[in-house]
């Protein structure tokens, strides 16, 4: 692989890596920001929807209130006045007040008098008798003339917001002489006043209304699970849901409130976190172009002329071929010290050439010294041989000399001898 291609290679990996980091990195943390600031808002909104609710118990018991502390509510418990129901009980008071229903229970526990309205049919329909139940001597709601309470009963009718209070003169003074209960019951009107209120969709489900949705069953788990009155669940891509729970009078699961809200956060930040990947995307490109360009012009080209140029001196034989690299930089730095080396290599080539003619002057002179040499030994050899048949002949003739001398030696003892004996 060439370095061209490395270059291409690695920064385009490294490139990806970070692009698969920022990818990760802003799905992983800052989408799920998002997520938990969508979840904290849906939340907000859920108290927000049980607050109303709740500030629509507390105005039914100060409407409760209102009626209870009056001069002719005190007079009314006792005496049942025809008079009081014609002017305060009517149909038309139930629809002013949007309330369900009234019942004045005597401080004896009797029920004096007990109206329910149906505010969408407009007209007057039975009290549930479950209600009835719930507010007698026997039931275990009312303690006596002086309870006092506020809240949400269940009933098979439908989920009752209800005020109770004492009955008392207009200055709040007593003894009470019995209970006054106001009610609305939780139906499609109010419903939507939480929606205009807090500006969302909502829905309103009992907790043991077999056909809960299963996203309403999920949060009533949840919330009943981690004691929390809040909870927030995306229903898909575009809507998210905010659970609220609220409790009856008794202190158990009543209701579900789930407020929809479209998920403009969510959306928002998912848009904003693309946007911010095409953006990096496109200055990584731009940066890995520009990178690349610089790179290419400043070093890989100078590098691959560089490298043909070393090449080229491989191949060839002509010391004085130099190569060329421009700019300022170590490259230039490289290729200069590899001319000073081409140079070096050169002056040591003219230096060698200069010692070899020199060797092969003196080569010639040794050979012609050596053929002397030849000559001489040859010649010496000759008289060598001519010696040695010299000497050859005079060990012969010394050889025969002394032969000769001894001989003559001899004779002369034999002589003396001869003579000795008086021979001769």
């Amino acid at each position: 692989m060439t370095l061209r291609a490395k270059t291409l290679f690695i920064t385009s990996l490294v490139f990806l890596l970070m692009v698969v980091f920022v990818v990760l990195f802003s799905r992983t943390f800052l989408l799920a920001s998002y997520q938990l600031l969508e979840d904290h808002d849906m939340q907000k909104n859920a108290k927000r929807a049980l607050s109303v609710l709740s500030n629509r118990i507390d105005e039914l018991s100060r409407i409760t209130k209102d009626y209870a502390s009056w001069d002719d509510t005190y007079a009314f418990i006792e005496d049942v006045n025809p008079k009081y129901i014609k002017n305060n009980l009517v149909d038309t008071s139930f629809e002013n007040l949007k309330i369900n229903l009234m019942v004045f229970i005597h401080a004896s526990g009797k029920t004096v008098f007990a109206k329910n309205y149906d505010l969408s049919a407009k007209k007057e329909i039975s009290l549930p008798e479950e209600f009835k139940d719930l507010v007698s001597p026997a039931g275990s709601f009312l303690k006596g003339p002086e309870t006092e309470a506020k809240g949400i009963v269940m009933l098979p009718q439908g989920a009752l917001l209800f005020a109770c209070r004492p009955i008392l003169t207009s200055t709040d003074k007593g003894p009470s002489r019995g209970t006054l209960i106001l009610g609305r019951f939780i139906d499609r009107d109010i419903v939507d006043l939480l929606s205009k209120t807090i500006e969302l969709s909502v829905i309103i489900s009992r907790v043991d209304d077999p056909r809960m949705p299963n996203n309403f069953k999920a949060a009533y788990a949840f919330l009943t699970s981690k004691g929390k009155d809040d909870y927030s669940l995306p229903l898909n891509n575009n809507t998210i849901a905010g659970y609220g729970l609220a409790k009856d009078v008794f202190g158990k699961p009543a209701v579900i409130i789930r407020v929809e809200s479209p998920r403009h956060i969510y959306q928002q930040g998912y848009t904003t976190i693309q946007t911010f990947q095409i953006i990096f995307s496109l200055a990584g490109v731009i940066s890995i172009v520009t990178l690349l360009f610089f790179l290419e012009k400043g070093v890989l080209s100078r590098l691959v002329r560089l490298s043909a140029d070393v090449q080229q001196l491989g191949k060839s034989t002509d010391l004085s071929t130099r190569v060329s690299v421009g700019g300022n930089d170590e490259l230039t730095a490289l290729g200069g010290e590899m001319n000073r080396m081409l140079d070096s290599l050169e002056n040591s080539r003219h230096d060698l050439i200069k010692r070899g003619e020199m060797l092969d002057k003196k080569t010639g002179e040794l050979e012609n010294t050596v053929a002397d040499l030849t000559k001489t030994t040859t010649e010496l050899k000759a008289a060598k041989t001519v010696l040695e048949e010299k000497m050859k002949e005079l060990e012969e003739f010394h050889e025969l000399a002394v032969g000769r001398e001894l001989k003559m030696i001899e004779l002369e003892k034999e002589i003396e001898r001869l003579k000795r004996e008086g021979k001769i």
